[in-house]
C-alpha cells in the first residue's frame, strides 16, 4: 500500500476510534449523538465532521474499520442530534457566537454531502439505505435554512453557494439554483495574483477553494476550478524556509500565525490530476512528507480523496499528453521552488527567497518588512510618537 494512503486511513482511524470512544450514547442524555464541547452545548459541526471520517473508513477497503457496523450506529446517533439541534427555520447555530447561521449550515452540509455520495455507491446496503433517505431530508431542509439567511464574512458567500448547488443538484428544484446564482452573479473574489478578498492563506483561501470545488462539481462548470489552481500557484512563493505558510498579510485570525500547509494537500492533489500539473503533485507529496517527518496526523482528507480520485497517487498524466502513454504518466522531475522573487501587486505583496532565507515587504500594513532564516523569523515595524503620525506604512511596492 501507498505509504502515504496508509498514513491518510491510519489517521482517519485514529480519529475515527476516538470519534467512537467520546459520542455521547447516554440514554436520556439531551446531547446524546454529540460529541463533546468544551461549553458542553451538543454542536453539530464538529459531531458531523467526525462522524463524516468515521464513515469513509466503513467505506474504505483498506481501513481497519471497512464495515463497522459501530459507525453506523454513531453515525445515526449523530444524525439524530443534527435533527434535534435544528431550528425550526431550517440553520443551525454554531452555538458560541452565530445563532440562526446560513453560512455555518452550509459548512455541515457540504461535508453530510460528501458522505452522502460516498453511501450512495455503496448502495443497495440495507444498513445505509434508511440513513440516506433521512440525509436526503436534512440536506433539502438546511437548504431552505440557507436560502433565508445572510452571511457576514467574504467566503461565507461562496459556502452558501457551493450549498445550495449542491441541493439543486440533489433535488433538481430551481429555486436552490437562482438562490445560487443570487450569490454567483458579483464573481469571484480571487484576484490576478490568486488570492481571496480575506488574503488568508493559513485558513479560508483553503475554505475557497474547497467551495469552488463543489461549484465546478455541482454546476459542471471548470471555470470554478480556475481560482484553485491560481490560489495553488500563489502558494509556492508562500512556503516559509522550515515549511511554514507566511501569515502576515492575512486579515484574518490566521494572521501572523505559524501555520503548516496540511490544509493544501487535497488541492494540490486533486487539481494536479484535473489540470496535469505534476509541480501541484510534487507540493502534495512533499507536504505528507513534512507531516511524516514531523510526527504529525495527515490532513482529515480521507473521503475527499475517495470521493475525488479513489486512492493517492502522484504520478499526473500532463495537461495535452495522452493518458494512455506510460511515459506521460511517469513522475516528472517537477521541484517546489524554493529560489524567486515575486511581486503580488494586487494583493499589496513582495515575496522573496533564496533557499533557507526568505522576506516580504507588505503594502499598507504597519508590519511591512519580514524575514525568515530557517525557522528564525524577524519582522520591521517603524514608528513615532508626536503629532498625527504613529506607524510608517508603505503605501506603494
Amino acid at each position: 500500500m501507498n505509504a502515504h494512503w496508509q498514513k491518510l486511513i491510519g489517521d482517519a482511524e485514529q480519529r475515527s476510534e476516538f470519534f467512537l470512544a467520546t459520542l455521547i450514547t447516554e440514554t436520556g442524555s439531551p446531547a446524546i449523538g454529540s460529541t463533546p464541547t468544551p461549553w458542553g452545548i451538543p454542536d453539530p459541526k464538529p459531531t458531523m465532521f467526525q462522524a463524516a471520517t468515521a464513515m469513509a473508513c466503513y467505506h474504505n477497503p483498506d481501513s481497519r474499520l471497512h464495515r463497522d457496523p459501530r459507525i453506523v450506529a454513531a453515525y445515526r446517533l449523530a444524525l439524530d442530534i443534527s435533527c434535534r439541534e435544528l431550528n425550526p427555520d431550517g440553520t443551525f447555530d454554531y452555538p458560541y457566537c452565530n445563532f440562526r447561521s446560513a453560512p455555518d449550515t452550509a459548512f455541515i452540509i457540504n461535508r453530510i454531502f460528501v458522505t452522502r455520495e460516498l453511501i450512495a455507491r455503496s448502495l443497495p446496503d440495507p444498513d445505509l439505505a434508511p440513513l440516506l433517505e433521512r440525509i436526503d431530508a436534512l440536506l433539502e431542509t438546511t437548504g431552505r435554512g440557507i436560502m433565508s439567511g445572510g452571511f457576514h464574512t467574504p467566503n461565507h458567500r461562496w459556502a452558501c453557494a457551493a450549498a445550495l448547488s449542491s441541493c439543486h443538484q440533489l433535488t433538481g428544484k430551481q429555486e436552490f439554483r437562482l438562490a445560487a446564482e443570487s450569490y454567483l452573479i458579483e464573481g469571484i473574489d480571487n484576484n490576478a495574483d490568486g488570492e481571496y478578498a480575506e488574503r488568508s492563506a493559513g485558513n479560508y483561501n483553503v475554505v475557497n477553494n474547497d467551495q469552488m470545488l463543489i461549484l465546478a462539481r455541482t454546476r459542471e462548470d471548470a471555470s470554478f476550478l480556475d481560482p484553485i489552481e491560481k490560489n495553488l500557484e500563489m502558494m509556492f512563493c508562500y512556503i516559509d524556509p522550515d515549511g511554514s505558510v507566511f501569515t502576515g498579510n492575512s486579515t484574518r485570525q490566521d494572521r501572523g500565525n505559524r501555520i503548516w500547509p496540511e490544509q493544501y494537500y487535497f488541492h494540490d492533489l486533486n487539481m494536479a490530476r484535473l489540470r496535469g500539473r505534476q509541480d501541484f503533485a510534487a507540493m502534495a507529496e512533499r507536504i505528507m512528507d513534512r507531516q511524516i517527518a514531523a510526527g504529525q496526523a495527515a490532513p482529515d482528507y480521507l473521503d475527499l480523496v475517495m470521493l475525488h480520485l479513489g486512492c493517492v497517487d502522484y504520478a499526473v498524466t500532463p495537461r495535452g499528453a495522452q493518458a494512455s502513454s506510460t511515459a506521460a504518466k511517469a513522475t516528472v522531475a517537477a521541484t517546489v521552488p524554493d529560489s524567486y522573487c515575486r511581486l503580488f501587486a494586487e494583493s499589496g505583496i513582495l515575496r522573496g527567497r533564496r533557499g533557507d532565507f526568505s522576506y516580504s515587504l507588505l503594502k499598507n500594513n504597519p508590519v511591512f518588512l519580514h524575514f525568515q532564516s530557517g525557522s528564525l523569523q524577524a519582522s520591521l515595524r517603524l514608528g513615532v510618537g508626536f503629532f498625527e503620525r504613529r506607524d510608517f506604512i508603505a503605501t506603494e511596492l
